[in-house]
């Protein structure tokens, strides 16, 4: 970034960096406008500030200067800064180098911590996803420790007076501080981070201005227009755009300004959280800006993970099908039934078309061993690899449709089995070596021609050497493989091309003479018999080493004598790595299904047990409450509640899904449940038994969690009555039939201002609360009693039960809201009235009817003189008319 420059040390010492003048100058000027903008927004009765930017500003600034001479003197001034600050807008001086202090070891402690994650190497830039997570905890855990420590520092220096303050003082440093960290810093350490992060984003020119006009659009209408509780979270579909269309340091800064508007907007007593007290306001509304800030950022950083991923996967794929489709020896790959699913263009040109199944090969081509002698098709080196033999270098002699016939040199390996340990095919290479074959041949009487057929095979190494095992002839394969020019190569011996310790234990395996020549290892086989196929490790020029399949065949005089040797190797270095990679990935996958987190199971699907459990890991155990032995063998069915069990597992068990996803009650031994998202697939491997993969995932607190929010969302917080939402949706029942409800009272308190401005908010709340009790007081357990905003109630009475009279019920609430109410807080006792609006249900109107009407009943009772009950019965249209009289007493009651 240009922060930085290196000075050299007098006495030729390394360098050490320093911070650029410039760069110490903008953090300096930062520093103090965060600060100074923080102790804006403190109140006229408090000595700590609303908001404190400062936080995140003191963990860029240490951040950037972290790793030069300007790193502790930074934190030095930071403290200073901040204490000098903060004493100078009105605070106690030891207070204020309290703060301080505990702002530069607050921002030492994040910048430390972060730049020491695991895989971070001391870099502060933000780039994965588990970044964020580090820098979050690192973030909570300072702010939280230096707010305990502000809380100690409060009781000592005598703030103030009692522990349940500290802990306010306490909570409230560590909300302002970790909001201020995950909304400033997170756009400093994408900037930081070296090399810049590759940036991703999807949305173009006319998609980023929609976003922009969004974005003002929806906080506008949120934070200066409209009210309400859940409005701010109407805004995270806003932040999930920005995080998915735009590049991860757009979101940052989106995160930023974001939260900018709503602490303006709510220290300007706008937006939902406006009409809080200005401390719980604030509070609110950072809760809501970190939920904005980790949500979008989350969502970025794993959009470009993936990206990232899924980028690397092509550049692979392309990799290893360019290596596949230029190889120049023939590949195959073959299912378990013998047919080519896969043959690369050496192949092709090499064999021509393959036909179906294995069986079905011999109506094509006639197979036979070099010599001639018949070669039984189950003899093949596929069929071979087929029924889970390795075989190596195998000479096959092919009879081809309108081809001469060729000698190809055949290796197959089997494809790892299936789970339960059935084929699933196998993958075949081969060479054309008829040349080379009739080359070896005639070595003695046509040398020329052998070694221009050897310089042409340049992916093997064949090598010629005399009966002394000296090298007499080698080809460019050779040359290539060994790292070393035919000049070195010829006159050689051949056992110094080889791992000396392999040659040794060769020896003993062999169980050749202690005084045997290094030689007879590597052709007393060959010298015996034909020829010999192993496994052997060359040692090369620049002493590397690689693994070849080396073929040692002796070359005989017309006595039968050997008179030298061919060795033939081929590099199977690359091979085996794959191999040994392949090994590790299956360990993986068991490693994996063993410590996954969530409960994983498998279920035959047996048509005589569907269900029976094959396999389970201990997160299934840990959820179940049961041992392994225990859960093995039982029915995936018998673990879920007995209401949970018919179903989609069910079908899918039945044959009549392929996948499933369900939450289910899941069954503990200890006779308990608890709740999982279920999903459910059925296996079907090439070869084998069909098979059902199930993996649980305890949901059980995100479902209590979502119940606990839904009953916030319905009830009133001060009163703990249904809130206008509930009462709406128990209207709409009405309306459409589903329930039977007497009518709805309309209420409104009479006097209930005078009270609030004489007695102040809290006494206001004591006596909405006394009212709350009084209505459930004189209404029904069935009726539904609900607080619709300010000192507005509504109550909507139910049929059900004995008979009443609406109008009655009516008076009754009059009459018990007259009554004097004593105010403990305040200590008065103060009178208040109520209008009550009543309108009757039963005839078919909507609940918008009711609502409306109710109200416009409540509005006549109020012009009437206030303190009693005004009905409004049929459509909207009807008139609103007092209650009629009963018995004789006026219906009219008094204020």
């Amino acid at each position: 970034m240009g922060t930085v420059e290196t000075t050299a040390a007098s006495d030729g010492a390394a360098t050490r960096a320093v911070a650029r003048p410039s760069t110490l100058v903008l953090l300096l000027a930062a520093l103090v406008a965060a600060s100074v903008l923080g102790r804006l927004t403190r109140p006229a009765d408090s000595e700590l500030s609303l908001v404190w930017p400062a936080a995140g500003v003191a963990v860029v600034a240490l951040a950037v200067l972290r790793g030069t001479r300007c790193y502790l003197p930074g934190a030095v001034v930071v403290a200073g800064v901040v204490g000098v600050v903060i004493a100078a807008t009105g605070m106690r001086v030891d207070l204020s180098l309290v703060l301080g202090v505990l702002n530069a070891a607050q921002a030492l402690a994040v910048v430390e911590v972060y730049a020491r994650r695991p895989g971070g190497d001391g870099a502060t830039g933000l780039r994965r996803t588990r970044d964020l997570w580090w820098f979050a905890a690192a973030a909570a855990l300072a702010a939280g420790a230096a707010g305990a420590l502000l809380a100690l520092a409060a009781v000592v220096l005598g703030a103030t007076g009692d522990v349940a303050g500290a802990a306010t003082t306490a909570a409230q440093y560590w909300v302002r501080h970790l909001v201020s960290l995950v909304v400033v810093v997170p756009l400093a350490l994408r900037l930081l981070a070296r090399p810049r992060p590759r940036e991703h984003t999807a949305a173009g020119r006319r998609e980023r201005a929609l976003m922009v006009l969004a974005f003002a659009a929806s906080y506008a209408d949120v934070f200066w227009f409209a009210t309400g509780d859940l409005l701010p979270f109407a805004l995270l579909p806003v932040s999930v755009w920005h995080a998915l269309r735009r590049s991860t340091t757009a979101v940052a800064g989106h995160v930023i300004v974001s939260a900018a508007v709503v602490i303006a907007a709510t220290l300007l007593r706008s937006g939902p959280f406006g009409d809080l007290p200005t401390p719980e306001a604030v509070v609110q509304a950072q809760c809501f800006i970190a939920v904005v800030a980790l949500l979008s950022l989350v969502l970025a950083l794993h959009r470009d993970e993936r990206e990232d991923a899924l980028a690397a996967h092509r550049r692979e794929h392309a990799l290893l099908e360019a290596v596949f489709a230029a190889t120049g020896t023939g590949l195959d790959v073959y299912d378990a039934a013998g047919r080519a699913v896969r043959r690369n263009p050496a192949s092709e040109a090499l064999v021509g078309p393959v036909p179906g199944p294995l069986a079905t090969w011999s109506e094509l081509f006639r197979f036979s061993r070099p010599d001639g002698s018949p070669l039984d098709a189950a003899e093949l080196p596929v069929a071979r690899a087929l029924a889970g033999e390795s075989v190596d270098g195998v000479d096959v002699r092919v009879q081809r449709p309108g081809r001469e016939p060729a000698v190809l040199s055949v290796a197959a390996r089997p494809l790892p089995p299936d789970a339960d340990g059935a084929p699933t095919g196998a993958v075949a290479a081969y060479v054309d070596v008829s040349a080379a074959r009739e080359a070896a041949a005639e070595l003695a009487r046509a040398r020329d021609l052998l070694a221009g057929v050897l310089d042409g095979a340049t992916e093997q190494s064949i090598i010629g050497a005399d009966a002394a095992g000296l090298v007499t002839v080698v080809n460019a394969g050779a040359e290539r493989m060994l790292g070393c020019g035919r000049d070195q190569l010829l006159g050689r011996a051949l056992v110094e091309l080889h791992d000396a310790d392999e040659l040794a234990r060769r020896t003993r395996a062999l169980a050749l003479p202690d005084d045997a020549a290094p030689l007879e290892a590597l052709v007393s086989v060959a010298r015996s018999r034909r020829h010999e196929t192993r496994r052997w490790t060359y040692r090369r020029a620049d002493a590397s080493t690689l693994q070849v399949q080396l073929t040692t065949t002796a070359v005989r005089d017309d006595a039968g004598t050997p008179t030298g040797f061919i060795c033939v190797a081929t590099d199977v270095t690359g091979r085996l790595e794959a191999e040994r990679r392949l090994a590790d990935s299956e360990q993986l996958f068991r490693l994996g299904f063993e410590v996954a987190p969530s409960a994983m199971l498998l279920a035959s699907l047996d048509p005589a047990a569907p269900g029976r459990l094959l396999r389970v890991n201990r997160s299934a155990c840990a959820l179940t409450g049961r041992h392994e032995e225990d859960l093995l063998g039982r029915d995936l069915l018998d673990l879920l509640h007995p209401d949970d069990r018919d179903g989609p597992l069910r079908d899918l068990l039945a044959g009549a899904d392929e996948r499933v996803r369900c939450e289910r009650r899941v069954l503990r031994a200890d006779g308990t449940s608890r709740w999982g998202s279920v999903s459910a697939a059925v296996v079907r491997p090439a070869a084998g038994d069909p098979y059902v993969v199930c993996l649980v995932e305890d949901v059980t607190a995100q479902r209590e969690a979502e119940e606990r929010l839904s009953h916030q969302a319905r009830h009133d917080a001060l009163t703990g009555l249904p809130n206008r939402l509930l009462l709406r949706e128990r209207l709409e029942a009405v309306a459409g039939g589903g329930a039977r409800a007497l009518g709805l009272l309309y209420l409104d308190l009479d006097g209930f201002k005078a009270v609030n401005d004489a007695h102040g908010h809290p006494a206001g709340d004591e006596l909405l609360q006394h009212v709350a009790r009084r209505l459930r007081g004189c209404l029904g357990p069935e009726d539904v009693v609900a607080r619709l905003g300010g000192d507005e109630f509504a109550a909507l009475c139910s049929a059900a039960g004995p008979a009443r009279d609406l109008e009655d019920l009516a008076r009754r609430v009059v009459q018990e809201l007259a009554r004097p109410v004593h105010l403990e807080g305040a200590g008065v006792q103060v009178v208040v009235g109520a209008s009550v609006g009543v309108r009757p249900a039963g005839d078919g109107a909507s609940a918008d009817d009711l609502l409306r009407d109710a109200d416009a009943a409540m509005y006549a009772a109020k012009r009437a003189g206030k303190g009693r009950a005004s009905v409004r019965a049929g459509r909207t249209g009807d008139a609103a008319r007092p209650p009629a009289p009963r018995g004789g007493a006026d219906a009219l009651l008094p204020h």
